[in-house]
């Protein structure tokens, strides 16, 4: 178990991180794509290790995927970017954040923490128990909120932690394929404005084909004025409802949604390149 001051410098050095790549980027950026591998099987995860599923970072716990060796898992989680990792625990248990950093050659970033309960706001870490995920997992947390209307528990829970030091961000769990506002936008700005990374755990489903469900979601996210061309905001790719949408292959796939998520990026990024240049070539009154 790492020391307070310890756990204190390490996730003061985390959260600081993508502050610096904020100032670093300017306003040509957008948002990051992470992958969760929850329910991987072998050959999921040997496609996961070929590289075709490449993004920014992976999210791990492997508990839901039976059979698949440490050795893949470490295949795995190199093959999508072993240099941005973290991993799932419910509270009380930190088994997953010690397994995915072994399984990292020794990296874990962030360790995310839940109730798993239906009530409004329950799922969300108090602050004694994001400082116990800190102490225990030796870095940084990550919460989870299931919406962020204002006046309810969800909102009333998250702004209670956004002033926690160990806090590294907090994520917002729902079906992209359900057009619900669970105001995402005031989540995504009111918890970048606290200096912490928002992420949106999606899991996919057979419902829609992902890249329809991904792309309605981000013209959503950008009509309704959510900040996503900011890299602290975290799209998190996931399947872990049955029936499993495929991970390989064509449209229909979490590989076609991973592809839609970079266009997406790669245009709003070139949106406001563009509109920057313009900016520029305006004279001074």
């Amino acid at each position: 178990m790492c020391s307070n001051h310890t756990v204190h410098m390490a996730t003061m050095v985390a959260w600081l991180l993508p502050l610096v790549v904020v100032a670093l980027v300017g306003h040509t950026s957008s948002y990051r794509i992470v992958i969760d591998l929850n329910t991987y099987d072998s050959s999921d995860m040997a496609f996961a290790a070929s590289g075709q599923l490449s993004c920014d970072g992976v999210w791990a716990v492997n508990v839901n995927s039976q059979g698949v060796s440490p050795e893949e898992w470490t295949a795995g989680i190199k093959g999508v970017n072993g240099g941005y990792v973290i991993s799932e625990d419910e509270p009380g248990q930190y088994s997953q954040c010690k397994i995915v950093r072994d399984y990292a050659g020794g990296r874990l970033d962030n360790a995310f923490g839940y109730h798993e309960c239906q009530d409004a706001g329950c799922t969300v870490l108090s602050s004694d128990e994001v400082n116990a995920y800190a102490s225990n997992c030796g870095t940084s947390v990550l919460a989870l909120t299931r919406a962020y209307w204002s006046g309810t528990a969800w909102r009333d829970r998250v702004t209670t932690i956004l002033g926690n030091p160990n806090l590294y961000g907090v994520v917002m769990e729902f079906a992209p394929n359900d057009t619900t506002d669970r105001s995402q936008a005031a989540f995504i700005n009111d918890v970048l404005a606290a200096g912490h990374s928002p992420m949106l755990l999606l899991p996919f489903q057979t419902a829609e084909l992902p890249e329809v469900a991904l792309n309605t979601l981000i013209d959503f996210l950008l009509r309704t004025g959510a900040r996503i061309a900011d890299p602290r905001v975290v799209l998190v790719l996931a399947r872990y409802d049955q029936p499993y949408v495929p991970i390989q292959g064509g449209s229909g796939s979490i590989a076609a949604a991973l592809q839609l998520a970079k266009s997406r990026r790669a245009s709003i990024i070139s949106n406001a390149t563009a509109a920057e240049r313009i900016h520029a070539q305006q004279p001074l009154n």
